[in-house]
């Protein structure tokens, strides 16, 4: 149990390393996908769809390469803006 809980330090760099999957690679993916689920990926109305796919999946997936304290830090301004008598508002909830 205690190996589940240590914090695994997430090499930002390696994750969207472009050497992972190349943009080819993962749109063949989806074209794969798209015959497997019984439909032709080289018709007309599918030709650019594996393209779509990949961009929403990167905008999905666009905040792993945000740094959460820089979001967490700009969450904690605003929240004493709004409550400045309160000072550090986690400490104050009742859990």
């Amino acid at each position: 149990m205690d190996a589940m809980a240590k914090e695994r330090p997430v090499d930002m760099q390696r994750l969207f390393a472009p050497e992972r999957i190349r943009q080819v690679e993962a749109e063949d993916a989806v074209r794969t996908l798209i015959r497997w689920a019984g439909d032709d990926p080289d018709r007309e109305g599918l030709l650019d769809t594996p393209a779509r796919v990949l961009r929403a999946y990167k905008e999905w997936f666009a905040g792993y390469g945000n740094d959460p304290a820089e979001h967490l830090a700009r969450t904690q301004r605003y929240t004493a803006a709004l409550h400045p008598a309160q000072g550090d508002v986690v400490g104050h909830i009742a859990w």
